[in-house]
């Protein structure tokens, strides 16, 4: 009964469920909820557990949404009632279920055709759930309390929320960032400007993450459980969560088409809502996380930086870092973030001690993302002729996958406009994450040659030591044509095949 600490998850299940002799199991659970893996008698269930006051009453409403999706024929993880004919019970502030459990494994978001699943899916579940009226784009009962994300301040005046989950803006733990509150007060004014009472409300399942889509791999049969965070709302704002996880709009487009050719929502109304309440759920994603942070809630993780992570993904998208000129002051900054960002790289010894100045060229477009006073990014560009050449491209390693590198290109095409390049080349080495980037951005590889570096690596790895009087070398740096990659890398530790990308300019 691994994972039980004190919980009396036997006995409960004993007398609420009438199963005295399971078999219990820690099970990894998520970032709300403490779950265990429940067998007997040839049955599986999941028994979940969650903070009663925080998520008790989504939890109990998630479980009657489960029951309704199952009904329709999409496994969802229904609760087994208890012996009393309820479907949680409470016990030391935490709600209970045992919940039905679900075959398959979670579907894998990064295909298009994984895309469409999940958006097939979640489109399924709505239309099964029904719609339900809006909510009106008014205040409304100042009495009562705010449904928040997080504890927030209750007995306050305050008007009824356009949507839920909703953020407390005088929070607490808003605090422990100084970009948190501006950049939920720019998310809530685009939901007030949207009028969500326009939109096609229903009940949602409030997180709709890759991890709960499940295929049962035997039938084929898709299920969507962790209904955990269900709530009510526009139906777009479920369709916003999938999209977050799935990359953003643009890499979302087969989940969005998929979840539009089934019905549960107008294609022009999700054409208009859909980047405000993308903004508006990484403004949840950023309550969330900052409340964690503040509490130190460790539940679902094992590393504090995990939740660090969590609110610099939102960061990201609601407050990302500016694109802009470099200008000479930047210089110190400019040399820390290209030593810190190559140095898991391939060019990790190509320190520059001041910022290389490119005379001779007849043109030069150097651009720098920052975030508050920091360079997090560096792109380069001068222009010869008709050629322009990327000098320098770099983003430190915590702002990768935010794309930066793509802001900054699409940013120097824009520049390169007007000058004579009608071609952008760049030269690059091995590291697989820099050459896929460049093929996605459209560049093509033209030439290849073999850089050798000699002086490094272990004591018996070959050394070019041709003297020039009066020096002997110790360390060199040598090309060599591609043909000889074979014998370069039997005889040198340290050698890479540097390929040019090129790709013409409008």
């Amino acid at each position: 009964m691994s994972g039980m600490t004190s919980f009396p998850l036997p006995r409960l299940l004993a007398d609420q469920w009438g199963l005295p002799d399971a078999e219990i199991t820690a099970h990894e659970g998520g970032m709300t909820s403490q779950t265990w893996i429940v067998r007997q008698g040839g049955a599986r269930w999941l028994a979940k557990a969650v903070d009663a006051e925080r998520y008790g009453r989504s939890f109990t409403s998630g479980l009657a949404a489960a029951t309704r999706v199952t009904a329709a024929g999409i496994p969802a993880g229904e609760p087994l009632v208890t012996l009393d004919g309820t479907s949680t019970v409470e016990l030391d502030g935490r709600s209970v279920a045992l919940l039905s459990w679900v075959d398959g494994d979670p579907i894998d978001v990064r295909t298009p055709e994984e895309m469409r699943v999940i958006g097939r899916t979640l489109a399924g579940a709505h239309l099964a759930l029904g719609k339900v009226p809006p909510r009106p784009a008014r205040p409304t009962h100042p009495d009562r309390p705010t449904h928040t994300v997080c504890p927030a301040h209750s007995g306050r005046p305050h008007i009824e929320p356009l949507i839920e989950p909703d953020i407390d803006p005088a929070g607490l733990h808003l605090g422990v960032r100084p970009w948190i509150r501006p950049a939920i007060a720019k998310a809530r004014a685009a939901v007030e400007a949207l009028n969500p009472s326009t939109l096609t409300w229903g009940p949602l399942h409030g997180d709709p993450s890759p991890e709960s889509f499940f295929r049962d791999s035997t039938t084929g049969t898709i299920g969507l459980i962790d209904w955990g965070a269900h709530t009510t709302g526009p139906r777009v704002f479920d369709l916003a969560s999938a999209v977050m996880y799935a990359g953003g709009i643009a890499a979302a487009q087969p989940l969005i088409g998929a979840y539009i050719a089934e019905g549960a929502v107008p294609t022009d109304e999700v054409e208009r809502a859909l980047p405000a309440l993308l903004d508006w759920r990484w403004a949840i994603q950023a309550s969330y996380f900052a409340y964690r942070i503040a509490a130190n809630d460790m539940t679902g993780v094992t590393d504090p930086a995990d939740n660090e992570q969590g609110l610099a993904d939102a960061k990201a998208h609601l407050a990302p870092p500016v694109i802009r000129s470099y200008e000479p002051p930047d210089e110190p900054e400019w040399i820390r973030c290209r030593a810190v960002a190559f140095l898991d790289t391939c060019y990790y010894d190509a320190v520059e001690p001041r910022k290389p100045v490119e005379d001779e060229a007849d043109a030069v477009i150097d651009l720098i993302a920052v975030d508050g006073d920091r360079v997090v990014a560096i792109l380069d560009v001068a222009v010869r002729g008709d050629l322009a050449t990327i000098e320098t491209i770099c983003v430190e390693p915590e702002y990768r996958r935010f794309g930066l590198a793509t802001r900054l290109l699409n940013e120097a095409f824009a520049r390169l406009v007007g000058t004579p390049a009608r071609t952008l080349d760049a030269w690059t080495r091995e590291d697989p994450e820099a050459l896929a980037w460049y093929t996605a951005s459209g560049f093509v590889e033209e030439y290849t040659y073999i850089h050798v570096y000699s002086g490094y690596g272990s004591a018996n790895t070959a050394r070019i030591t041709d003297r020039r009087e009066p020096y002997g070398p110790v360390i060199v740096f040598a090309h060599t044509l591609r043909e000889h990659e074979e014998q370069a890398r039997a005889e040198f530790d340290r050698v890479y095949v540097c390929r040019r990308f090129m790709q013409p300019l409008p």
